[in-house]
């Protein structure tokens, strides 16, 4: 189980550490969570809600933040993820081109049938790296 931290935690870096995973701390707002978690030699961002532009530039700032620390690997856990505009795709999109000259790996995993539409229309599914069928991560 993922432990949320509170808001003031994340800003100070604190984190909550556990032997299989870490949790690097919870972001909340009306209508997103987005807990970013490492686990292996992953960072795992997974979203809960709606992402649309009123969300959208915390969810850069995550994968920003992700992606200077270190990680080779960014995993994006839409499975929870209710809805996404046409908004989202442009942090996706730069969030993807960003890791590629990083020399990282940014993954959408468990996309739900809203989102792979959406991505299917722009094409943006032949552009980013989008694992197919469910996909289970451990959590401790």
């Amino acid at each position: 189980m993922v432990a949320f931290l509170s808001l003031g935690a994340v800003r100070h870096g604190e984190a909550s550490r556990g032997s299989a995973s870490r949790s690097l701390g919870a972001l909340v707002d009306g209508h997103l969570s987005i807990v970013v978690r490492e686990q292996d030699r992953a960072t795992v961002i997974a979203l809960d809600g709606e992402l649309d532009i009123a969300s959208s530039p915390r969810l850069e700032e995550q994968i920003v933040r992700v992606l200077s620390s270190g990680a080779e690997l960014v995993v994006l856990d839409l499975e929870d993820l209710k809805f996404m505009d046409a908004t989202s795709l442009r942090v996706l999109l730069s969030s993807h081109q960003q890791a590629q000259q990083s020399a990282k790996r940014l993954v959408l995993v468990n996309v739900g049938a809203q989102v792979r539409r959406l991505l299917i229309l722009t094409r943006l599914i032949d552009v980013l790296s989008v694992l197919e069928g469910p996909v289970e991560l451990p959590q401790s």
